[in-house]
C-alpha cells in the first residue's frame, strides 16, 4: 500500500528499479524461474496498489481525517526501508 499515513499522500514506487534490485538476489535456483516469479508478481503488486489508491482518493482519505478528527493524531505503524533511489514504508 503506496500511502504515506502522516501526510496523507500516496507515494511513488519504481517497480521496475525494486524488481531489478530482488532479482539480483539469489532467491530460486533457476534464474529463469525467479525472473518469472518476480515479474508476475511486479504486475500483482502494480495491479492491487492501483486499486488502493483509487480507494484512498474515493472514500479512503475522507474516513482517515475522520477518524484523525476523532482522536487528534495519528498513530504510526510503519517503518521506511531505503532503498536506492526510493522509500518503501512497512506495517509492523
Amino acid at each position: 500500500m503506496p500511502i504515506n499515513f502522516e501526510n496523507l499522500k500516496p507515494y511513488r514506487i519504481d517497480y521496475d528499479s525494486l524488481f531489478s534490485l530482488l532479482n539480483n538476489f539469489k532467491i530460486f535456483d533457476q534464474k529463469n524461474i525467479q525472473e518469472s516469479f518476480f515479474k508476475k508478481w511486479k504486475e500483482e503488486l502494480i495491479k492491487h496498489d492501483q486499486i488502493i489508491i483509487e480507494q484512498f482518493y474515493t472514500y479512503g482519505k475522507n474516513k482517515i481525517l475522520e477518524l484523525f478528527s476523532i482522536h487528534n493524531e495519528f498513530e504510526n505503524f510503519y517503518i521506511p526501508f531505503l532503498f536506492s533511489e526510493f522509500i518503501i514504508f512497512k506495517w509492523t
